[in-house]
């Protein structure tokens, strides 16, 4: 039985957004936001997929980049 049958709550999706000073190339602060989610709801399936929503998201290194992404999996997806 999955939570839509049985009339609990439903997770339908999961969003992190992150912060950081502006590169000194363009300024500004920036902003990124990952989501993780299914078609049917996170509880309704056995996976879901990211989206990546930014206007700007500047690294210097590759690993900086994975670190928010080993972040998010420690946090939206359950084990």
């Amino acid at each position: 039985m999955n939570n839509m049958e049985d009339n609990t709550a439903n997770l339908d999706y999961v969003q992190a957004t992150f912060f950081q000073e502006g590169n000194c190339m363009d300024g500004g602060d920036e902003e990124i936001t990952i989501e993780y989610k299914a078609d049917l709801g996170l509880d309704n399936e056995k996976g879901g997929f990211f989206v990546i929503k930014t206007e700007q998201w500047s690294f210097n290194d590759i690993e900086e980049f994975g670190q928010i992404l080993q972040r998010i999996k420690q946090i939206m997806i359950k084990q």
